[in-house]
């Protein structure tokens, strides 16, 4: 009796075998003759999510204030695209602009900055004319079919500075000093000398977020001295510009000592003349 339990529950045993294998067989022709029917497994949450710093291209990007632009953080075009969302970070304020097939659209900023849908299809954020508060960090997360790209735009004005220059003259050193000056551009001015030697340079941040810069150049006194040149370099430009500084005679050293000297004499000539225009005066008075 023992020994006839014992072929039964083998034989259940390899019948519920059986059974399964011929399952997983089915199974698997299935899968094969029909992808769409194959199992898949999704990652826990802690192996795909990405840091929220991950970033896949960073790009840097100046913009000349006033100019309007579009940026774009993908080449796909909406029609392949899930969602497409904008962090942006500013000097004043955080706020988020976002379009999706599936959510309401979002635009938190309501400063002019919005998203447009170019003719080709194409999902870009256009910026009205620039300003200093459009500056910062630009994080552009797009989500498509099968994969998701991520953009970080890092944006700032550019400015064209304006050039001048002089000569000055130092008593206590006795030499010629030429000032160069780019003011008031962003970023910061290059300045460049014919001669290299003696050039001291001064950076300085203004309160309206953009910097001058001031180059010295200094020219011993026994230097023939004529017209001096900077070069001027700045991205807002194509070319370098080359400033010429005017010598204007009376800037050398004594001139302003000369120049004294000639007043006095000629304040003490016009008073002789007054004192003898007076003595012909009282004589001719007294002889009459």
């Amino acid at each position: 009796m023992l020994k006839q339990n014992l072929c039964d529950k083998m034989y259940v045993n390899k019948a519920v075998s059986t059974t399964f294998l011929l399952l997983w067989i089915t199974q698997t022709q299935e899968t094969q003759s029909n992808p769409s029917l194959a199992i898949s497994v999704t990652p826990s949450s802690s192996a795909s999510t990405k840091s929220l710093d991950y970033f896949d291209e960073e790009k840097f990007i100046s913009i000349k204030l006033g100019e309007k632009i579009n940026l774009s953080c993908t080449n796909r075009t909406w029609s392949t695209m899930l969602y497409d969302t904008w962090g942006l970070t500013n000097t004043d304020k955080t706020c988020r602009i976002a379009h999706s097939n599936s959510e309401p659209a979002v635009n938190t900023c309501n400063d002019g900055r919005i998203l447009i849908n170019t003719t080709e299809g194409r999902s870009q954020l256009q910026i009205p004319p620039f300003k200093y508060t459009y500056e910062g960090i630009y994080k552009c997360q797009t989500a498509f079919q099968h994969g998701s790209h991520t953009t970080v735009f890092n944006v700032s004005a550019i400015v064209q500075p304006e050039i001048n220059g002089r000569i000055e003259y130092s008593t206590n050193d006795n030499h010629y000093v030429a000032v160069c000056e780019a003011s008031n551009g962003k970023p910061n001015a290059s300045i460049s000398w014919t001669s290299d030697e003696n050039v001291a340079d001064k950076i300085t941040y203004n309160q309206n977020r953009t910097f001058t810069v001031e180059s010295r150049l200094i020219i011993p006194y026994s230097t023939s001295m004529g017209n001096v040149t900077c070069i001027v370099s700045h991205p807002y430009w194509n070319e370098s510009q080359t400033y010429t500084i005017p010598y204007r005679r009376g800037t050398e050293p004594g001139s302003s000592k000369e120049s004294q000297w000639i007043v006095l004499f000629a304040l003490i000539g016009f008073f002789l003349v007054y004192i003898v225009c007076i003595i012909v005066f009282l004589l001719k008075y007294k002889s009459s």
